[in-house]
Formats: structure tokens, C-alpha cells, sequence
């Protein structure tokens, strides 16, 4: 089979790994969670990567390589552009930031500043529990600390910025 043909048939995959979403899956109460979304790119993209490699090491060509490299480039590209659609749709905390703004100009009131710390609270929770869920934090005498896979996960985003050339981390 050409690169040509394996690429459309990679390319028919993700249509119907995204019509999936749309037709099914977006209505489920399961895929409003950031993770699940996640985990239906991650196992996508494993056996993207996977189908690719026993091509590549089937083949035993230099296109093979090359068709490995488009296909894992070709679903990353996919699952990044859902992911920050998906979240950009789901609004969150920068719409309740925004809608809070936008009620105190209508009534004229002050900024509730209060309300605004609390919305950056609940975003802040959220996120430390969802680190806690993912085993990368643990409490330590009321201080979060990273676990070994925590450490792990760090290093290995230390090393995507480095090549990256992402300079300031903050």
C-alpha cells in the first residue's frame, strides 16, 4: 500500500475519531471532564503511534519512517487543536471572570473583588485536586510535594521545554 493511501486512511481515522465526539460522545456527563477528554486523545494517539510502528517495522523502509513521523505529527496536531477548542468552548473561569466584569459596568457597581478571588480560588482547587488525582502531588505536614511521579513527569516537561528552547519557566 502506498504513503499516500495510509495517510488517507489515517486521516478517515481521525474524521471518525472527531464525528465520534460530535455524534455520541459530547453528550455523555463523563466527557465534560478535562481528564476524560484527555484520556480519549491519549489512548487515540498511543494506538496512532503503535499502528505506525509495527507499519514502519513491517515495511522496513525509509518512507515507513517518514509515514510514522506524518502520522504522530498528523494526531498531535489534531488533538492539540480539539483540546484547546474544547477548552477554549468550555469557557470556565475567564468567562465567570469576564461575566462578573461585565455586570459590575451594566449595574454600575464596583468590580466584586471577592467574588473574583474566589473564582481564582476554585480554579486553584481544582487544579490541585486534579494533581492529586494524577498522583503527581502529595500533602506533606500541609505542603504539596511532588511524588517520584511527579518528579518523573516534571523532568520529562523540563526536557520538552529545553528542546523547545523555552527559556523562562515561570
Amino acid at each position: 500500500m502506498s504513503g499516500a493511501a495510509w495517510l488517507a486512511i489515517l486521516a478517515a481515522y481521525l474524521a471518525v475519531h472527531f464525528a465520534v465526539y460530535v455524534v455520541k460522545l459530547r453528550h455523555l456527563p463523563a466527557f465534560a471532564a478535562e481528564g476524560t477528554i484527555f484520556g480519549y486523545h491519549l489512548c487515540s494517539a498511543v494506538a496512532v503511534t503503535l499502528g505506525a510502528i509495527v507499519l514502519a517495522v513491517a515495511s522496513r523502509s525509509s518512507e515507513s519512517i517518514a509515514l510514522l513521523v506524518a502520522a504522530v505529527s498528523a494526531h498531535g496536531i489534531y488533538s492539540i487543536s480539539f483540546l484547546e477548542l474544547w477548552s477554549s468552548a468550555e469557557g470556565g473561569y475567564s468567562l465567570d471572570i469576564l461575566r462578573a466584569l461585565k455586570q459590575a459596568r451594566i449595574t454600575g457597581r464596583e468590580v466584586p473583588i471577592g467574588e473574583l478571588h474566589a473564582i481564582g480560588a476554585r480554579k486553584k482547587g481544582n487544579r490541585v485536586r486534579s494533581l492529586f488525582k494524577l498522583r503527581l502531588v502529595r500533602d506533606s505536614d500541609g505542603r504539596l510535594e511532588l511524588t517520584p511521579f511527579g518528579r518523573c513527569a516534571g523532568t520529562l516537561l523540563s526536557g520538552i521545554a529545553w528542546t523547545a528552547n523555552i527559556v523562562d519557566l515561570g
